[in-house]
């Protein structure tokens, strides 16, 4: 099993995955690596960085000459039909080659009109399926490689990340790579996801940014939940480090890292214990650094044996056994400002209708 992460472009990366896969001292290797930019099919970030295509170029060289693979996200869940318009399909091919171009081996779509267009005209790029496209069943899995397009890998919904019995058996039948998001942020089973995912993905593409009325639309209500009700934060579907030898004896192929957007700081360090399969500090710095959410990953050695045990899983009858909310108690704590920012984000829950000011305090700190 190997590591798929991030680049915000910074060459230090490099450097770390150089690091990474020539020493002994760490468990898991780089296996690719993927990223982004501004393009006319977007991806799922606000945030698009202004580099050169020269100098992606030059970067993604670097990542290949390790050995490690480059994947280019280009998963907008939506490009309003367009893409079966003719004319506006030349231009979406012409897109797709000037990634092409850039020396990637792979592109992750969320569209899989994109993925066959993909395979028809660059036969020789892997196409990659989002975890944009929630896939969570086997007869997903089936119905992918019946419908095409043909893929080499997909990010599978990273709701059920906990759910063994299912992730075995999609493993036992799928003909190609399955890979799971490890360090995800969201509300377990999000109801918002899809709208979340298409509002982001539109306004990457039109070049906006934090300032745009709608700001995060779903963060301030999110926050609000995970701030007030801890059991949220167990909850959320990340993998801990030391737990990844568990996908690992699954035949889960590959752990993806979230943090394309971070500062490299923050992308070094989560990839860092991730590599290692140890991190002894605080479990959120490896989700969301900049929260003022505490979780003491200390205590959670046996955290997943509940899960691995539990018939039927969770998702049928969350809630019942409270065993998220015994966890929370011990493991989760607040930082002191928690109250003020709690005040701060009922003010922009009821003004956000009106204001363009709904950008939550971290992300503005972030930013700088």
């Amino acid at each position: 099993m190997y590591l798929s992460i991030p680049t915000n472009w910074d060459n230090r990366i490099v450097d770390k995955i150089r690091e990474i896969n020539s020493s002994s001292d760490y468990c898991y290797k780089v296996g690719s690596v993927y990223g982004a930019f501004l393009t006319k099919i977007g991806s799922g970030r606000f945030e698009t960085p202004n580099i050169s295509e020269e100098y992606a170029q030059e970067h993604i060289r670097k990542i290949k000459k390790l050995g490690v693979k480059f994947n280019f996200v280009a998963n907008s869940p939506s490009l309003g039909g367009k893409e079966h318009d003719v004319t506006y399909r030349e231009e979406l091919l012409g897109e797709i080659e000037r990634i092409v171009n850039l020396g990637v081996e792979m592109i992750t779509v969320s569209i899989p009109f994109l993925g066959e267009l993909i395979n028809y005209h660059f036969p020789h790029i892997e196409v990659k399926m989002s975890t944009m496209l929630d896939i969570r069943d086997i007869q997903h899995i089936n119905l992918i490689n019946q419908m095409g397009p043909k893929v080499a890998c997909i990010t599978l919904s990273r709701f059920i990340n906990r759910n063994f019995e299912l992730l075995k058996n999609m493993v036992d039948i799928a003909p190609f790579e399955l890979e799971l998001l490890a360090n995800s942020l969201c509300l377990h089973n999000c109801p918002y996801q899809m709208y979340h995912s298409d509002l982001v993905c539109w306004q990457a593409r039109k070049k906006r940014g934090w300032e745009e009325p709608f700001a995060d639309y779903r963060a301030v209500a999110c926050d609000r939940i995970r701030f007030t009700d801890k059991s949220q934060v167990i909850k959320s579907p990340w993998i801990r480090p030391e737990d990844l030898n568990e996908y690992e004896q699954i035949g889960i192929s590959s752990i993806k890292i979230a943090g394309r957007t971070f500062p490299t700081e923050w992308i070094i360090n989560i990839v860092e214990a991730y590599a290692r399969g140890n991190y002894s500090g605080n479990m959120w710095d490896l989700i969301l650094p900049f929260q003022d959410i505490y979780v003491d990953n200390r205590k959670l050695n046996n955290f997943l044996k509940h899960f691995k045990n539990n018939r039927p899983s969770c998702d049928s009858n969350c809630g019942k056994c409270r065993y998220c909310e015994k966890i929370a108690e011990d493991v989760v704590s607040y930082g002191d400002e928690t109250e003020e920012y709690l005040i701060d984000l009922e003010k922009r829950l009821d003004a956000r209708i009106n204001t363009v000011d709904t950008l939550p305090p971290y992300f503005k700190e972030s930013r700088v």
